[in-house]
């Protein structure tokens, strides 16, 4: 006899025997038959075989994930709520994934380890980025909420906002809004004792890379170039307003130019010929009719 949708296994018809009843070949071969398929159709727990249908799990919690390890039980997966994932560690909330998004808890610090680069390309590649990128700045907030509440503080870009109500996440326009920058309003009070996670992101902060020179270069945004030799260093294109170049002349030279392209510098449709040894100079892209202008 197949399990039933639960899983629970029946014998075939005939049993249990009855004792004193002479063992017959057509109950025997039977039973043994339908025992050893079911026996076929279970997971080996030295991992011979594997599922044919997906493996389905207990909810469980924090403390009792659904899935666990012999040796730590504390530790695995867990579903906390409908379309959310979370991974406890000890006991503890460490992650949770849902359908939009990935939330650390309050007091879990994320990090990350970049390996030695193993070759000059990866050298100049990761040298690069730890010069351009350092990341978006986020602000986290975790309130218990008193009955009927509505209103919570937080500092956020309009339109970068989490919001999470006991772990499920809330629907900007919908559940809550979020159009000040300091607070989110929830559409309806909430429950005494609901715990809300808000987890508002700021700008996209960059500082500027560092490049050394010695032949014509075109240059990029939100960059350092020192020169070493006389050459052209040609401004970005179709830059937008507050972006940077600057400028180091190292060249031992008064003839290194900055060239315009199609832009004007200090207001006028003009290169810059940078006339002066160990001049250092800022230009920061103000407007079509400035252009870029000294900072």
């Amino acid at each position: 006899m197949p399990r039933n949708a639960s899983g629970t296994y029946t014998l075939p018809s005939g049993n249990p025997v009855v004792a004193g009843t002479t063992i017959e070949a057509s109950w025997a071969n039977t039973t043994l038959s339908d025992v050893a398929n079911e026996l076929t159709n279970s997971l080996s727990r030295t991992g011979a075989g594997g599922m044919l249908a997906p493996f389905r799990l207990a909810d469980g919690t924090s403390g009792a994930p659904g899935i666990a390890f012999l040796n730590e039980t504390s530790s695995g997966l867990y579903r906390p709520s409908a379309s959310n994932v979370s991974m406890s560690v000890s006991g503890v909330t460490a992650m949770t994934w849902s359908n939009a998004n990935v939330v650390i808890p309050s007091g879990i610090t994320l990090s990350a380890e970049v390996p030695t680069p193993a070759t000059s390309a990866a050298i100049a590649n990761k040298a690069y980025v730890d010069s351009v990128v350092s990341g978006v700045t986020s602000t986290r907030q975790t309130y218990t909420a008193t009955a009927s509440q509505t209103t919570f503080a937080i500092t956020y870009t309009v339109g970068s906002i989490d919001v999470f109500v006991n772990g499920a996440k809330q629907v900007n326009g919908t559940d809550f809004t979020a159009t000040n920058g300091t607070s989110v309003v929830f559409a309806v009070g909430l429950t005494a004792g609901d715990v809300v996670d808000l987890v508002g992101y700021g700008t996209y902060v960059a500082t500027p890379g560092v490049a050394v020179v010695s032949t014509n270069t075109a240059a990029a945004r939100n960059t350092l170039y020192v020169l070493t030799a006389s050459l052209t260093l040609t401004l970005p294109a179709s830059p937008a307003v507050g972006d940077t170049v600057k400028v180091s002349n190292l060249s031992g030279t008064t003839t290194c130019v900055v060239g315009r392209n199609g832009s004007n510098i200090q207001g006028l449709a003009e290169d810059l010929t940078i006339d002066s040894l160990n001049a250092a100079i800022t230009l920061t892209y103000a407007n079509a009719s400035l252009g870029w202008v000294f900072a």
